[in-house]
């Protein structure tokens, strides 16, 4: 059994990409057992995973894949997974169960290593148990857990969708500082990025930018930069650092409340390139005093001579 569930993860992973995500699938395939089950209580949340790695058939497959694994599954019930759909990019996912034993089981596989990163696994906001109390999971094997690499134990009873949307953002946010207050606007630093990076990527990516947004700050002096994903925004980062614009050389850092992920060496942040959180306006010029009018002392105008 473990031998065949390493063929299905790896044929499941294989095909990540291009993939469309899932339709809900039809009300017929419900069994009657199911109406006791709200949807929340079937639903998984999937988390950490990386932009664009997995496509929402190949994240269904893998879940189904891991349910064939299981002894005590009965495949004669119909799909093991209702629906997969993937958000903010592919960086997380909601996964809709057959069952709530299923639901229940698969939170034991928090941890799966997909793309080198170990996906959290874990209810959705909203879920509560249900009246007749929490429905046990099916038996997962030593073995099966051994092969996959991970201990089963079950991740966070919660997550916090918005927490991970926030994250997600700032993983792909960058602090852009030492602008020339007042000579670069939003679109001249869009564009100037867009150019770099481009020819490190060998395009501007067409209909997916590689800058969404360049937000001006404290007058013109620094900016955030959104990127269109977590990997482009790191390699900014090693590339714009240092980069001359309008005489000046960019000071480029990670935004506050960015958090790293699986062990990577921590980046400089906004803070500690001395970003204040506020600027205050430069002080007036001093006036110099001005000088007191002349005086001019009257003169005698000299006689006329006849």
């Amino acid at each position: 059994a473990t031998t065949a569930l390493g063929v299905a993860a790896q044929a499941a992973l294989e095909t990540a990409g291009g993939a469309p995500a899932l339709e809900p699938a039809a009300s017929s395939l419900l069994l009657p057992a199911q109406g006791l089950a709200t949807k929340k209580q079937r639903e998984l949340y999937v988390g950490n995973l990386t932009a664009n790695a997995i496509s929402a058939e190949g994240l269904r497959e893998l879940f189904a894949s891991l349910c064939a694994a299981l002894p005590d599954h009965d495949d004669s019930r119909g799909p093991a997974v209702i629906n997969a759909q993937l958000c903010e990019g592919g960086m997380f996912a909601f996964v809709e169960m057959q069952t709530e034993a299923l639901a229940s089981t698969m939170l034991r596989f928090h941890g799966l290593e997909v793309a080198g990163r170990p996906m959290k696994i874990g209810r959705p906001a909203g879920y509560l148990d249900p009246p007749h109390g929490p429905v046990p999971p099916l038996d997962v094997p030593m073995e099966v857990l051994k092969e996959l690499g991970i201990s089963g134990q079950v991740g966070p009873a919660r997550v916090d969708v918005l927490g991970q949307h926030i994250d997600a953002r700032k993983r792909r946010e960058l602090y852009v500082g030492n602008l020339t207050a007042g000579a670069v606007s939003g679109v001249m630093l869009r564009d100037a990025i867009t150019r770099v990076l481009a020819g490190a990527l060998g395009g501007d990516g067409g209909g997916n930018p590689i800058v969404r947004n360049a937000e001006i700050q404290a007058g013109g002096m620094f900016a955030f930069v959104e990127f269109r994903d977590e990997p482009t925004a790191t390699m900014a980062l090693a590339l714009l650092n240092g980069h001359d614009l309008c005489g000046r050389p960019l000071r480029v850092g990670r935004p506050a409340g960015y958090t790293e992920m699986g062990g990577a060496p921590e980046a400089p942040t906004a803070a500690s390139l001395g970003a204040p959180s506020y600027i205050p306006p430069p002080p007036a010029p001093e006036v110099a005093p001005r000088p007191p009018p002349p005086i001019y002392e009257s003169v005698e105008e000299p006689e006329l001579l006849g």
